[in-house]
């Protein structure tokens, strides 16, 4: 509901994805964003790139707590953090709301599948180097690989 001395709500479609870090090092999500926000009555330069900026600084607060594998649970977090009261008021201007849609590129994906790759064969050869002097049968097993 809009009252009469406030201004319309104005919306921002951010369709190129901005890079926000992950856990993961080497990795980042892309992220878009769709911003629906209200000026005050007095307007300032550069409102919109404020509202932008600030909104864009609290997702990667939040998606570096989250690792490149948890994609849509790092999504909902965001979300979730950028529906909370302390965001959606802010001294000049309202925050109605504010979604982010967050992905990885066709490049981290085949990254992180490597990475994942790399990390389960070293369990694997640690596991054999520290069982192999307990059972002598392991060793035809190292070879193998």
């Amino acid at each position: 509901m809009r009252w009469f001395w406030q201004r319309r709500a104005r919306t921002i479609h951010c369709t190129q994805p901005r890079m926000l870090r992950c856990a993961t090092p080497g990795i980042h999500f892309e992220a878009t964003f769709t911003i629906e926000w209200r000026p005050p009555l007095r307007v300032r330069p550069n409102l919109e790139d404020l509202v932008l900026s600030r909104t864009l600084a609290r997702a990667g607060e939040v998606a570096q707590l989250f690792p490149a594998v948890e994609v849509r649970t790092a999504q909902d977090t965001i979300n979730a953090e950028l529906g909370a009261p302390e965001h959606t008021r802010a001294t000049v201007y309202r925050c109605l709301d504010a979604r982010v849609q967050l992905a990885l590129s066709e490049r981290a994906r085949e990254d992180l599948a490597q990475q994942q790759a790399d990390e389960a064969r070293i369990r694997r050869l640690r596991f054999l180097r520290t069982n192999l002097y307990e059972q002598p049968d392991l060793f035809v097993l190292d070879r193998i690989e």
